[in-house]
């Protein structure tokens, strides 16, 4: 079972940047999101994360909306879109604002900076079973974390999302491709154009980033 798991993985773990016009179940995008609830960890149980999934039939509006608010503008030398936020089904992880009653005795949810960790990690650990789950259905997973928070306003407007609704990453499930050119949607000008997929990056040697004290 493990070697089979990982063989998956590790076929899959390149991210996604480009989507292909191919169908994908909702009855399996509703399991996946339902398995990940379920077995995804959470400090005491808090959830401090909030989850929407857009799915395959949202408009033009909410489209733009999500290409403008993903668009990486610090990319030189004149920016980038993050084309994970045209998959089939988008997912979008904010923060949950915890009522009193929710915090309960765990008063240190109360502090601003131990509440941002929590929410991090938390957003990691649900976004990451998204991928196992979604690779193990033989679907494809992209992560985008350029967030352009000039574009939220807009984002907010369209999704009718209160102003303290903070989407902290986006993230992307569907058919993928991997060919290094590959055409998307410019949702500025609705005309389609070439995308230069990134080149894989090698990390830093293992050796360098873990070490094993046994």
């Amino acid at each position: 079972m493990y070697l089979e798991l990982f063989q998956i993985l590790d076929s899959y773990r390149h991210n996604c940047f480009t989507w292909l016009d191919k169908e994908v179940d909702k009855i399996t995008i509703d399991k996946i999101v339902d398995d990940m609830y379920r077995i995804v960890p959470s400090k005491q149980s808090k959830v401090p994360w909030h989850l929407d999934v857009l799915g395959p039939t949202r408009d033009i509006a909410v489209r733009k909306s999500i290409y403008h608010f993903t668009y990486n503008v610090t990319h030189k030398p004149f920016g980038r879109p993050n084309p994970q936020s045209d998959a089939p089904y988008v997912f979008i992880f904010a923060t949950r604002e915890l009522s009193r009653q929710e915090i309960g005795c765990n008063d240190d949810m109360l502090m601003p900076e131990t509440a941002r960790i929590q929410l991090e990690n938390e957003i990691g650990f649900a976004s990451y079973c998204l991928k196992v789950l979604a690779n193990v259905n033989k679907l494809d997973f992209g992560f985008c974390g350029c967030l352009n928070y000039l574009g939220l306003k807009r984002l907010r407007k369209v999704l009718k999302k209160p102003k303290n609704w903070t989407p902290k990453l986006v993230c992307g499930i569907g058919h993928g491709q991997y060919n290094r050119d590959s055409i998307i949607r410019n949702y500025d000008t609705m005309s389609l154009e070439n995308f230069q997929r990134p080149a894989s990056i090698e990390k830093p040697d293992i050796n360098k980033i873990i070490k094993k004290h046994y």
